[in-house]
């Protein structure tokens, strides 16, 4: 049984990496699309500089314009700023540029892009772990494989940025908490303790992200505690050490200063335009890229309502809300020109997890128009994306969907959703109101339609 398990782990990841790679290779960005976008050029020109140069001083790089190497567009503006007489790369944590060293000198963007979908690959391997331990092995494969080849996923796996990398790595800590790869239990803690002392590297809003997952995990490993302790604190406390240092040897400081100073001296924008607008902004929310993570909200509900997953409810919507609090705080929030939304990436193996609970659900009260509907919604939307028109998948600030304004010309429809970006923000909540109600009222009249079609097949037998 446990060995049928594991090959499936094999499966997932052997049917994504190939096709990721065959989107990487013969699907390319139109020509009107820049090859990279938004940060992507910067972390690449940062490990063209600790290649090349052996050091982190990508100013040269920038004058020199070695990023014709990856970057088609026009020139490139520095990715850099003062603070308080020193020239700081707005991305000045090491841990991107040092994970995608090797694969750029090998094989320069192409080599990067492969490699981080290899790492996608892994990471819904273990979402998969993950998932079975929950709930029967067929809906976790199916769930699993299905947000792995749609979007914000499928994408993501040929997007330089670390949130590609947390997605794998909280993948990662969440398997090693509720299912571990390896029965030494401190090899156990030693990798997860490595692997979270790590995540900050890659950006400090990690942060809290490491510091939940680290609950969890001991959580999950109480009666073990001191041991998972012993083995975890280690790493963490040697890699923490090692991000102080870095960043003072940076900026010349360690202060609050520092991480606020990229955002022009303020982190929050003092609403929640944003902390909405991840779900629900017409132009930026993951509602419009792929609602069939809808259903999580349905799969978490039987989480906190079952005794025996309350534990495991609280620290995963914990998890998931943590990073949602501080990237919705964002004055940025939409992630400038990425994929939208950016931001959700590192903890969509939640989303997963709750999604495949709440198709678990459906499927079992018979109502299956409202989850196949949701899925055949993203698949087309997915579609469109990677075959129609790549740039489909960027929010322009203009405060309408792009799809459907460009593709399908529906410039009455967009006017009726919300939009967070716009300066008219009691009106985008009126109608944040009006699209739960139209949702809802959507579920409703898909299970009426289910009872239906079950009364009808009933009395056919």
């Amino acid at each position: 049984m446990l060995n049928r398990l594991i090959a499936k782990e094999w499966i997932i990841g052997m049917i994504v990496w190939p096709l990721f790679i065959v989107i990487i290779l013969f699907f390319p960005p139109p020509p009107t699309m820049t090859v990279t976008n938004g940060d992507e050029p910067h972390y690449l020109i940062a490990a063209h500089s600790l290649y090349y140069d052996h050091d982190f001083a990508t100013s040269n790089n920038y004058r020199n314009q070695d990023y014709r190497n990856f970057y088609d567009g026009a020139l490139l503006e520095q990715h850099l700023y003062q603070f308080k007489g020193r020239t700081i790369p707005y991305h000045a944590m090491l841990g991107m540029p040092l994970f995608i060293l090797l694969p750029y000198a090998a094989g320069g963007r192409i080599g990067v892009l492969i490699w981080l979908s290899l790492i996608m690959a892994i990471g819904l391997a273990l979402v998969y772990r993950v998932v079975r331990t929950y709930l029967p092995d067929k809906i976790a494969f199916a769930t699993v494989l299905f947000c792995g080849l749609t979007y914000p996923l499928v994408i993501y796996s040929q997007q330089v940025y670390p949130d590609t990398v947390a997605f794998s790595a909280v993948a990662f800590v969440l398997a090693q908490s509720v299912t571990p790869i390896q029965k030494n239990q401190r090899i156990t803690a030693l990798t997860v303790g490595i692997v979270l002392g790590l995540l900050p590297h890659f950006h400090f809003k990690f942060i809290i992200l490491s510091a939940i997952l680290y609950l969890f995990f001991l959580w999950q490993n109480r009666r073990q505690l001191r041991q998972n302790l012993l083995w975890s604190l280690g790493p963490i406390l040697l890699l923490g050490v090692a991000f102080v240092f870095w960043i003072y040897h940076i900026y010349g400081e360690f202060s609050l200063a520092v991480f606020i100073a990229p955002s022009q001296g303020t982190f929050a924008n003092g609403r929640v335009d944003g902390i909405v607008g991840l779900w629900f902004d017409q132009e930026f929310g993951l509602l419009f890229f792929a609602p069939f993570y809808l259903l999580a909200a349905l799969g978490a509900w039987t989480f906190w309502r079952t005794p025996a997953l309350r534990n495991d409810a609280f620290f995963l919507t914990l998890l998931y809300a943590g990073q949602h609090l501080v990237s919705g705080s964002f004055y940025d929030w939409e992630g400038g020109l990425s994929p939208a939304p950016r931001y959700l990436v590192a903890v969509l193996p939640v989303l997963i997890i709750f999604a495949a609970q709440g198709m678990a659900d459906a499927l079992r009260q018979r109502q299956w128009i409202q989850p196949i509907g949701l899925a055949l919604a993203t698949l087309w939307i997915t579609r469109l994306i990677l075959f129609v028109r790549r740039p489909f998948m960027f929010g322009y600030r203009v405060g309408t969907n792009t799809i459907l304004r460009e593709h399908y010309h529906l410039n009455w429809l967009t006017p009726l959703l919300p939009s967070f970006k716009s300066l008219d923000l009691w009106g985008a909540y009126g109608r944040l109101v009006v699209l739960l109600m139209g949702l809802c009222g959507l579920w409703l009249v898909g299970a009426w339609a289910n009872r239906r079609f079950f009364v009808r097949q009933a009395r056919g037998k």
